[in-house]
């Protein structure tokens, strides 16, 4: 199983947001204060959220919704599918 997107809706820097990540190799860079840590972030909150906690100062400061949305999408490598 690969990630090969990660989806950020109201978190922070990011409105609405889809990063595509490559299989094999991938590099997050940038100026100060453009989100990459937001985007690491956004992955140990999805996949553990006992580092880093969501409050009320994580919305998003450019948009007047009041949730946050963090999704990633997996490719499953030699998935076979049998419905019986």
């Amino acid at each position: 199983m690969k990630i090969v997107k990660l989806h950020i809706d109201n978190f922070r820097g990011f409105v609405s947001t889809d990063i595509n990540l490559d299989e094999k190799f991938n590099v997050i860079v940038g100026k100060n204060d453009v989100g990459k840590s937001t985007i690491l972030e956004a992955f140990e909150i999805f996949f553990n959220n006992s580092t880093v906690k969501i409050d009320l100062d994580d919305l998003c400061k450019f948009s007047d919704e009041d949730y946050v949305e963090i999704g990633v999408s997996f490719k499953l490598d030699n998935f076979d599918l049998r419905i019986i």
